[in-house]
């Protein structure tokens, strides 16, 4: 079976409408500034007074990667 890129917005089986929701949703989560934490953490964290700021840092990042299999838990449960 051969398909391009332009099946992508099709309508059939809601293949336009998951498109769609996966751009919404990394354009939605670029918006929120969450990156400019995971990647610059440890400079804000230090300019702000936090003493260890690297742990800071770790603690966020491990955070975000629990988070992260509950948020595909509570998808795969839910569904769309």
């Amino acid at each position: 079976m051969k398909s391009g890129w332009i099946d992508c917005f099709r309508r059939k089986d809601k293949t336009l409408y998951r498109t769609l929701l996966g751009m919404s949703l990394q354009s939605l989560q670029q918006l929120t500034g969450a990156n400019y934490f995971f990647y610059y953490g440890a400079t804000i964290f230090q300019s702000v007074g936090i003493r260890d700021s690297f742990v800071t840092q770790i603690i966020l990042g491990v955070v975000n990667f629990v988070c992260t299999f509950g948020g595909l838990y509570v998808m795969e449960r839910v569904g769309v």
